[in-house]
């Protein structure tokens, strides 16, 4: 029973994700890898390692060598028109880096990893927002076959009689 469920679930999530796709669409979007440091020659350095064609782990063990706080690396995803990014890093190719950007209280390094065009978003990618507005939509289903099959009815002259 459990099994079925889960299946019929799984089904019409995509049933409904298909349905529904222009609710998905997105601009531009990047994935970068971003390098942050409160050191300005940590990340000095990370430019130089990156100018050089180290990858991830050996920057992070280089300049984390002494220190495990001294460099962050995270994985970031920007939609074009609505993330602060400077702009010309969406015209340029995936592996493509930034300049060092100052924050009020770090500097970064952005290097892009991955360019996906506007456009509506594959369904593995979205999968939890259309989860969520599957489950809304389910809900407002079953509220509504609830309301046919059991009609409120008032009884006008109880009603007012409760107000006198």
């Amino acid at each position: 029973m459990e099994e079925r469920k889960k299946v019929e679930d799984t089904t019409g999530l995509k049933k409904y994700y298909e349905e529904h796709k222009e609710e998905f669409r997105a601009e531009e979007t990047i994935d970068v890898i971003e390098y942050r440091s409160s050191d300005l020659g940590a990340i000095n350095r990370v430019d130089f390692l990156l100018n050089e064609g180290k990858n991830e782990s050996e920057i992070e063990a280089e300049i984390n060598e002494n220190s495990s706080l001294k460099l962050s690396i995270t994985r970031q995803t920007y939609e074009k028109e609505k993330d602060d990014i400077p702009a010309g890093l969406f015209d340029q190719p995936a592996g493509a880096k930034s300049d060092i950007l100052k924050q009020s209280s770090y500097h970064r390094i952005l290097v892009i990893e991955n360019k996906f065009p506007a456009g509506i978003q594959p369904f593995e990618k979205v999968k939890s927002q259309a989860i969520t507005k599957y489950q809304d939509y389910l809900e407002k289903e079953w509220l509504e076959e609830l309301a046919n099959k059991y009609p409120v009815k008032i009884d006008e002259s109880v009603f007012s009689d409760l107000f006198k």
